[in-house]
């Protein structure tokens, strides 16, 4: 770098002479004879990111995912669960009160899937009325949940 007091005297002055860069760092940088296009080119393209930087680890796969057919349902529905990682799943249905009215473990195969049947009944057998619920499936990876409606 350039070490000529008249430049730096110009440059508190206001005076930017034109082969003047500041970098990131507020350093000043400069060339002793002028300007030199390819000087500046290369400093500037120093400070220029060159491109999306890969990530250290790739991005995680969804980890649960939970559906339900027929939503809205009569008296049955069923429950299409894909969790990769577990082998276990919790399934918890809920009233809009918070209550729990149902509780299942389902089993998820190797390939990450598994599916639950649910007659829209109470753990007791006792059959729910019509209305809103929530369901809730937990798994090591994830929870996620999902909204039911059931009508006659």
């Amino acid at each position: 770098m350039d070490t000529d007091l008249s430049v730096w005297n110009q440059y508190g002055m206001g005076y930017i002479p034109h082969n003047v860069v500041i970098d990131t760092d507020t350093i000043v940088r400069y060339t002793n004879s002028g300007y030199d296009e390819s000087t500046i080119k290369n400093i500037i393209e120093s400070y220029l990111p060159t491109g999306i930087e890969e990530p250290d680890s790739p991005l995680p796969e969804r980890p649960v995912l939970l559906d339900c057919y027929p939503n809205p349902f009569r008296s049955e529905t069923r429950f299409v669960i894909r969790a990769s990682g577990s082998r276990e799943a919790q399934l918890t249905i809920y009233n809009l009160m918070g209550q729990v009215v149902a509780r299942f473990m389902v089993k998820v195969s190797q390939s990450g899937e598994g599916w639950l049947r649910w007659k829209g009944q109470m753990e007791n057998g006792a059959v729910l009325p019509n209305g809103v619920y929530l369901a809730v499936l937990q798994t090591e990876t994830g929870t996620r949940s999902l909204k039911l409606l059931k009508v006659r």
